[in-house]
């Protein structure tokens, strides 16, 4: 018999920050990325001297929503309640369960259940280590502002 098919982990590239993770791993995070560039933030994720933390959607989160049908206002809000100004790796970030401020409100983390807004992390501690520095967590669900 054969499992169900699997997706390989995402790839960190060299001297990457945050946004190059996410270009890098176009069958996790291509969505994302899409809506990323749709709306501009790519020049805000790839600021020199910052550094971010993304929990970021695979793909299969999105399925379902009508992305199309939002404009590039909400489509931007969407995406920074999916950002903040820190580096936070996931000891740090479950370490206790409380609020997390995002650049466009404030999300829960679940240290018992190790999740963020009730989304699951699939892929933790994506480190980018270039500049900007930060790290990516790939959620299974789209948190909604």
């Amino acid at each position: 018999t054969t499992g169900p098919p699997t997706t390989a982990p995402p790839t960190v590239p060299a001297d990457s920050g945050p946004y190059d993770i996410l270009v890098a791993n176009p069958d996790q995070f291509g969505t994302l990325v899409s809506l990323i560039d749709r709306v501009g933030l790519d020049e805000d994720l790839t600021t020199p001297g910052a550094s971010f933390t993304v929990f970021a959607p695979t793909n299969e989160a999105f399925e379902g929503l009508d992305l199309a049908a939002l404009s590039d206002d909400d489509v931007r809000d969407l995406l920074l309640h999916h950002v903040t100004d820190d580096a936070i790796d996931s000891e740090l970030l479950f370490s206790e369960s409380g609020e997390v401020e995002t650049f466009n409100g404030t999300i829960f983390v679940d240290a018992d259940t190790q999740t963020v807004s009730g989304a699951s992390v699939l892929f933790a501690d994506l480190e980018g280590t270039g500049d900007p520095n930060g790290f990516v967590h790939g959620i299974d669900q789209v948190l909604l502002p």
